[in-house]
Formats: C-alpha cells, structure tokens, sequence
C-alpha cells in the first residue's frame, strides 16, 4: 500500500503524550500514514519511542526560524518538494476515532483541504482577513479556515510560498509577540493568514474543500466548539468524527477550565491506546 506522508511538528514537551496517541491512533485507522515528525525540545526517550514506531520518521532539518503554528508552509513546502506527491498536515492534538481517507479519495487531490474553525468561533469569516491583510477579497468565505488538518499537493506550493511570506511579514511577527486576545483577529495565528489567502484574488481558483465543524472534525475548544446540537446529531448518526481535535486546554495538561476536557470526545478515544503511549 502507498505510503502517505504526513507533517507533524510540535515544540512544547507537554504535548508529548499528545503526540503518541496521535501516533498510535493512526496506526488503527490509517495503516498508510507515516508522520514525517519534526519536534524541537523533546529528549531522548520520547525520540527513542517515536523511532521504534513503524509509522513515524523522525525528521531533524527544521529550515525555519519560526515557532509553533507559524513552521507549517515552510515545512510542508519542504515535504512536498522531497515527496512531489499529496501530503497532509496533522496537527499534534488530534486523534483519529476512525478512517478519515473515505471522506479524503472522494475529493479530487487538486483540490486544497482543510477544515471549518469551531461553529461558534467569533469574527468568522473571510473579509475581515482580507481588509486586514491588504488584500482583494475574490472568494468570501463564510467560515474562518482552520490550519489543524489539511491536504495538499504540488499544484498548491504558490499557495504555501505566499502564506509563508505573510507569517515572516515583520508587522505580523511583531503582533505574536502579543497575548493572542490582543492581536487583531486577522493577526491572531497562522489560519488568519490562510484564510485570507484562499479568499482572495491571487487564490481564489484555488479548489477547495473545508471539512465540516462537527461532522468531520469535532473541534473540542470549550463551549465554543463541539456543541450540544453537534453531539446531538453525531449520537443520533451513532458515530463520532472521524477527526477529534483537542484545541485550547489539552486533555492530557490540568487546566483551568478541566470540565470542558472531561467533556471532549478525546478522552474516551484515546482510552484504548493509553497503555501503549505511557
């Protein structure tokens, strides 16, 4: 079977377990994706873990002096000129609670994926991002695009040049410096950027398909994100989505707020492979 590679990236040491039930998920659901893994501030036994899994390849040239969410154009652009094939970009808090390639192969590989922010999610949508961004709004988007789970090929890499050079734009960089509740909303992370991209001109014939917030993808991000209704629809339909990401506080790092984390759909599908991951 084809391999399929997929870019993982983390630089924070407590979402190491996050990453091996990621790993581990995979590995039931999707046989044929292999993590090309790049981490920053991880030691030797969780390098030594990810190296005995079949499924992962431990990359060590990280060509950017990005951080967190602002490395994925750069390192997807390095995997897709090594690879000249599809790849997907996973971010490090999702787990798979079923195969998502049925959805995937349905959709023809020119077209860019990703997925819809939380339904709740405020100053939704496109044009906010284009005015913010200077550019010519030539596709509105309803929804703000979120970066955590996306498909791409070679036809996309003017795509990833352009959003690469919007995060290393010095009036953006200097906007991370801030809390994120203080940045304008289309300066808060690396999705803004995107999201203005694919509305405007220079992308707009750009094919593309979001996955749909809690059908798809539960987007776990307190009360904002899998909602009563969506829990609803998805009990009804006897199923969970086949992509569950555990934005904000993680399920696996005590926070604040620890009721919506008990709440998330991840703990229990992460049940099953949490002996293997310690």
């Amino acid at each position: 079977m084809k391999r399929v590679p997929v870019c993982l990236f983390e630089d924070r040491r407590d979402c190491a377990l996050g990453v091996r039930l990621l790993v581990l998920s995979a590995q039931t659901h999707e046989p044929t994706w292999h993590f090309h893994t790049f981490l920053r501030n991880f030691d030797e036994s969780e390098l030594d873990w990810l190296s005995s899994q079949p499924n992962v390849i431990i990359r060590t040239e990280i060509l950017t002096d990005q951080q967190g969410w602002n490395v994925k154009p750069c390192l997807l652009r390095q995997l897709l000129t090594e690879t000249s094939d599809v790849v997907l970009w996973c971010d490090s808090d999702i787990i798979l609670a079923s195969a998502v390639s049925p959805i995937l192969d349905a959709i023809n590989p020119a077209t860019f994926i990703a997925t819809e922010e939380y339904g709740w999610g405020r100053t939704k949508g496109s044009k906010l991002r284009t005015t913010g961004w200077g550019f010519e709004e030539a596709r509105p988007i309803r929804v703000t695009v979120n970066s955590c789970f996306m498909r791409m090929n070679v036809s996309h890499l003017s795509l990833l040049h352009a959003w690469e050079d919007c995060l290393a734009r010095t009036y953006y960089r200097e906007a991370q410096t801030s809390s994120w509740d203080l940045r304008p909303p289309y300066f808060i992370g690396d999705q803004d950027a995107l999201t203005a991209l694919l509305a405007s001109a220079g992308f707009a014939k750009i094919p593309l398909h979001l996955l749909k917030s809690g059908v798809d993808i539960a987007q776990c991000f307190e009360e904002d994100g899998y909602t009563v209704q969506d829990r609803l629809f998805n009990a009804l339909k006897r199923r969970v989505p086949p992509l569950v990401h555990a934005q904000g506080g993680k399920p696996w790092v005590k926070g604040k707020r620890a009721n919506f984390q008990q709440l998330s759909p991840y703990g229990p599908i992460a049940s099953p492979h949490l002996k293997r991951a310690s």
